[in-house]
């Protein structure tokens, strides 16, 4: 959500909007992580921040994602 929240406001479009309400609804409860998780990787690969063949590693201790291209 972090993330997301500083993400520039002339990029956020539709998917941008679905990452955001998805990330929203997993900390309530109303979705699952797993659901929001391929919401994000969505929109990490349609924004390029994360190359179509490349897996999003998880923190297995936390359950966090890791920092995406640094």
């Amino acid at each position: 959500m972090a993330f997301l929240r500083k993400w520039p406001r002339g990029r956020r479009g539709p998917v941008y909007q679905c990452a955001l309400n998805c990330c929203a609804a997993a900390l309530t409860g109303e979705m699952s992580a797993e659901e929001a998780r391929k919401a994000f990787t969505g929109f990490a690969r349609i924004t390029r921040l994360l190359e179509d063949d490349v897996a999003l590693p998880m923190d297995s201790e936390k359950g966090n994602v890791y920092a995406l291209r640094r």
